[in-house]
């Protein structure tokens, strides 16, 4: 790895159920497994790669995030759904979509959450280091005081 310079507040995101998948089939042929011959090869590969990111860019903020346990069947919302293509138009896709970076702070008001999961909260910053700078900028984007 390259020895470059990392900004401590860059907030880094883990897409942990592909890292777990990526990191179980890898190991498919030969699974790693502990002395009561369990299959460890997720476990294995997930901390493995967690331990490289720490050690390597040394974040001062990580997340982890997971799929729902739940397994809700979902819908990407019409609006946000591929209309790249002829006759998109027919079937309601992309229509009314709102692109973000048009607007001020690159936020826009729009559903970005499934019908079924829309509310959900995945994450709240709290009040410490650079959780505190996310929160505020979150404040404000949203108009909220709270």
């Amino acid at each position: 790895m390259e020895n470059n310079k990392f900004d401590e507040n860059t907030v880094y995101i883990l897409d942990s159920y592909g890292l777990i998948f990526r990191c179980y089939f890898a190991f498919i042929n030969r699974p790693l497994t502990n002395a009561k011959g369990e299959n460890i090869s997720a476990l294995f590969g997930f901390f493995r790669n967690l331990h490289i990111i720490l050690q390597h860019y040394k974040p001062g903020c990580i997340f982890a995030a997971m799929d729902s346990v739940k397994h809700t069947q979902t819908t990407v919302p019409v609006h946000l759904q591929d209309a790249h293509y002829g006759g998109h138009e027919k079937l309601g896709k992309g229509i009314g979509y709102k692109y973000a970076h048009d607007y001020p702070d690159h936020y826009v008001e729009q559903q970005y959450l499934p019908s079924e999961i829309e509310g959900s909260h995945f994450y709240e910053p709290g009040d410490l280091g650079y959780e505190k700078t996310i929160k505020e900028y979150l404040q404000k984007i949203k108009g909220r005081t709270d």
